[in-house]
């Protein structure tokens, strides 16, 4: 485990690693100063969905079928086993399945114990969530927690011990403690509003931060510590990304914040990287 978590820390400013996902596998692109280096990872499987955290990847297809964790510096593929206790729900239709439940994985890392674990999250159209875990290395079978209220697993983000899911209809955050094992509402920001579409969670220098790039500059909220459920606002001047078209957020190991354009915009003639 810590040969595993230095390995990607030894790397140089001047090297950087790309993951490209795609439905069954990735493109690794690997750049140093004077070169680059593009090679293919196929799966024997297509997947819907992905987490990743701490060098791992977590892959599934979407409602109750299996989840895989891959190591790409080993190339590494192991499957997790079904949660027993929902065997009779894969016999439902699938319309059913699409339309009732919504299930969704977080792949999540512990520093004290150092140890990596899923949570799994089953929501029933107007009912509470089911949750479950899985420790790595540890664990046989799944385990049931305890329940929270209902919640849209959409936003994840696992910082620090800590998964975090933003829940902006109801203006909170659900913290999932991954050492104790147990659930903790932290309340927005006072005046946050319940556009979903505008927040994005990154981590920035360790902490959870919300980003709101909706308008002629970017809004950060930083939560200063979960305990104490303390948010600080940063102002950073940036142009509208809207009018770049579609984009994604993504934190740095050095602190710095990466913007990858998708989908450009007519007025956008190149598809970029930007860094904060």
């Amino acid at each position: 485990m810590d040969i595993h978590q230095q390995h990607p820390r030894s790397t140089g400013l001047d090297e950087f690693n790309f993951f490209v996902p795609e439905c069954d596998g990735f493109h690794c692109i690997e750049m140093k100063k004077d070169e680059r280096k593009v090679s293919r990872c196929n799966f024997d499987f297509r997947y819907s969905d992905l987490s990743y955290n701490t060098g791992l990847f977590c892959f599934w297809v979407g409602k109750l079928d299996s989840v895989r964790i891959f190591n790409p510096g080993t190339r590494e593929l192991i499957v997790l086993p079904r949660v027993k206790q929902l065997h009779h729900l894969r016999n439902l239709s699938e319309s059913y399945l699409s339309f009732y439940h919504e299930c969704s994985y977080t792949l999540g890392y512990e520093p004290e114990e150092k140890k990596y674990k899923v949570l799994m999250t089953l929501r029933v159209t107007g009912e509470s969530t089911r949750n479950w875990i899985f420790t790595l290395g540890t664990d046989k079978s799944w385990r049931e927690i305890n329940r929270v209220t209902c919640f849209t697993p959409e936003r994840k983000l696992c910082v620090c011990g800590f998964i975090y899911i933003l829940d902006c209809w109801h203006k909170f955050i659900v913290a999932f403690d991954l050492k104790v094992e147990n659930f903790k509402l932290i309340p927005m920001w006072s005046g946050s509003q319940h556009q979903m579409g505008d927040y994005e969670l990154i981590e920035v220098k360790g902490k959870l931060a919300i980003w709101n790039g909706s308008s002629g500059f970017v809004n950060l909220w930083v939560l200063e510590d979960p305990h104490k459920e303390k948010w600080q606002s940063h102002i950073i001047c940036f142009p509208n990304m809207r009018t770049f078209g579609t984009y994604q957020i993504y934190s740095c190991c050095d602190g710095e914040i990466l913007i990858f354009l998708i989908r450009l915009n007519d007025s956008v003639t190149s598809r970029s990287c930007l860094l904060l």
